[in-house]
């Protein structure tokens, strides 16, 4: 329940005293504004989560580390999911200097915004800057033994590869990326049905037509199992099957 939240903090405001040391005053209003956006995305207020954050990483000084670097990332998520990709890589970056400052170079996180930097990276078109960031992100967590996170970079890795036209690159990964997504979350979780139907889409364009229905109709079993009919990953399945009937007449 969080109706109680906002007497409370105006209460804080109202007790911040101009004899109070400026810069605790700023990061007291800056902490208040970061609670707001708390409850305000919980309430599901995108637009006021988005204001109340910006207003706290203004107000909020270089020395509270902690909380600018969490309002950052969601920050930055949010604006990612809604396509704002310019104003997202900034908040990324404040991110990652933040990871690195207080967690290091090496620790697992850093990986992840790594690896959300090469995405934001990859739906901009900047694919060579996409892969440098994710071959950084995969060599890390080869280092840290992050099975899980590993096969996601290697997954994302190889899907920027294959967009990039470099299949023969992307392949070997994506295999490995399977292999791992089978062992940590077993072989019928959806994160192996979207690797599957990469690895299909790989095939098709080599014209291995029989190994690449066998991996996609493995991977639309998951996808219906988890997901049911309607769903977007169900249908980007059946396209990448219509696109495999496709090339097999175009190919007779």
């Amino acid at each position: 329940h969080t109706g109680g939240v906002e007497p409370k903090l105006q209460a804080v405001e109202r007790g911040l005293s101009d004899a109070l040391d400026p810069d605790l005053a700023l990061s007291w209003r800056g902490q208040a504004a970061a609670i707001r956006a708390q409850v305000a995305s919980l309430q599901g207020d995108v637009s006021a989560a988005i204001a109340h954050s910006q207003q706290a990483l203004a107000l909020l000084p270089e020395r509270d580390l902690v909380i600018r670097g969490v309002l950052a990332l969601n920050l930055g998520g949010t604006y990612a999911s809604l396509g704002r990709l310019a104003e997202a890589e900034p908040l990324l970056r404040e991110v990652l200097a933040f990871q690195r400052r207080s967690l290091g170079a090496t620790h697992p996180d850093v990986g992840s915004t790594l690896n959300s930097q090469a995405i934001l990276a990859w739906k901009r078109g900047e694919l060579e800057r996409a892969v440098a960031l994710l071959r950084e992100a995969v060599a890390l967590w080869r280092n840290t033994e992050q099975p899980g996170r590993l096969a996601s970079g290697l997954h994302n890795l190889g899907m920027v590869l294959a967009d990039a036209g470099r299949p023969d690159e992307a392949e070997p990964l994506l295999l490995e990326a399977l292999a791992l997504r089978e062992a940590v979350f077993g072989p019928q979780r959806e994160p192996v049905a979207v690797t599957l139907r990469l690895l299909g889409e790989l095939d098709i364009h080599a014209h291995r037509f029989d190994p690449a229905a066998i991996k996609l109709e493995r991977a639309l079993a998951i996808e219906l199992a988890h997901h049911g009919e309607q769903h977007p990953q169900t249908a980007q399945v059946r396209i990448s099957l219509a696109r495999l009937d496709y090339a097999r007449g175009n190919a007779a």
